[in-house]
């Protein structure tokens, strides 16, 4: 399918906005480095930051994300979300950060379709999972009782889940635990990407949701970076293989970028670039990201 639109930035799949680029109390660098390729065992909290970014760059506002679902004619589905139970499971620390990344997709996913008490349910556990990890008290007992104080407010609750990921991966990477906050956001990205690929099969508008999984194309290179910073890690080791496999399906996907015009609002110090952008994907291409996605997502849920 060949799929023209225009845009103001380019944006990504449902759900991954809770890594937002402000998520870091130390991302304020340019993401513009010369050292975004460094793969070496003197992996920085700087590069870290950086590849973060990268990630997640062209991430919706609240407000657009709930316009492009709305759009879509997206039906809540609850089975595509990480089971309660499975949270019992998590014993390692490797399986507690990338269900942490999962069970906070799930939470946005939930609040943004207006399931409320589902909402709540996994906040509870995101929380458990939270204490597990050793992420201290003080950086997250206020954000939980604001999030549940602040349930019916939907974009407060986006921004808390925003904040409860800035703060561990802060936390992680201040202690020499950038494997850690890579495993989470690794969690996040792929529960994401499983959640659109599978509420894309009963939404109106599909192509909506399937040129959002293929603008993916430009996160996940960054994500596979991001993973062989470490590569001492074996489990990350593993992934990164799963990854680049995934990557491969994806570099296969056309994406063609043409400027229409730039718009400077000096009052407020914004430049808007809106544009065309045209993405060719087909179903075959579709099956295989599809089925690898689930493969993937499998291994970090059991």
């Amino acid at each position: 399918m060949k799929i023209k639109y225009s845009i103001f930035v380019v944006i990504a799949i449902i759900a991954t906005f809770v890594y937002s680029c402000n998520s870091s109390k130390n991302n304020t660098e340019n993401t513009d480095s010369s050292n975004d390729q460094d793969t070496s065992i003197f992996y920085t909290a700087k590069s870290h930051s950086k590849k973060v970014k990268k990630i997640f760059y062209t991430i919706p506002s609240p407000i657009e994300l709930n316009k492009l679902l709305k759009k879509a004619g997206v039906i809540f589905d609850k089975s595509v979300m990480n089971p309660l139970s499975n949270d019992e499971h998590y014993l390692t620390i490797q399986k507690l950060a990338m269900n942490m990344g999962t069970y906070g997709t799930d939470v946005s996913y939930a609040r943004i379709m207006d399931q409320i008490q589902i909402s709540l349910d996994y906040i509870i556990v995101l929380k458990k999972i939270s204490d597990k990890l050793g992420v201290p008290e003080e950086e997250t007992k206020d954000i939980f009782e604001r999030l549940e104080a602040n349930i019916n407010n939907r974009d407060s609750v986006l921004q808390l889940i925003s904040q409860t990921y800035g703060n561990a991966d802060s936390y992680f990477k201040d202690n020499d635990q950038g494997d850690i906050a890579a495993l989470i956001i690794m969690g996040g990205w792929v529960e994401g990407m499983y959640i659109a690929l599978n509420i894309a099969e009963s939404a109106k508008d599909k192509d909506l949701i399937y040129r959002r999984i293929a603008e993916q194309k430009m996160s996940i290179s960054n994500l596979v970076d991001l993973l062989k910073s470490y590569p001492n890690d074996t489990l990350l080791v593993k992934y990164t293989g799963d990854l680049e496999e995934l990557r491969t399906e994806f570099d296969k996907i056309n994406i063609v970028y043409k400027q229409k015009e730039i718009k400077t609002d000096t009052a407020n110090h914004l430049t808007v670039i809106s544009g065309e952008s045209t993405v060719s994907i087909n179903q075959e291409q579709l099956g295989k990201i599809k089925d690898l996605v689930t493969r993937i997502r499998e291994n970090i849920i059991k």
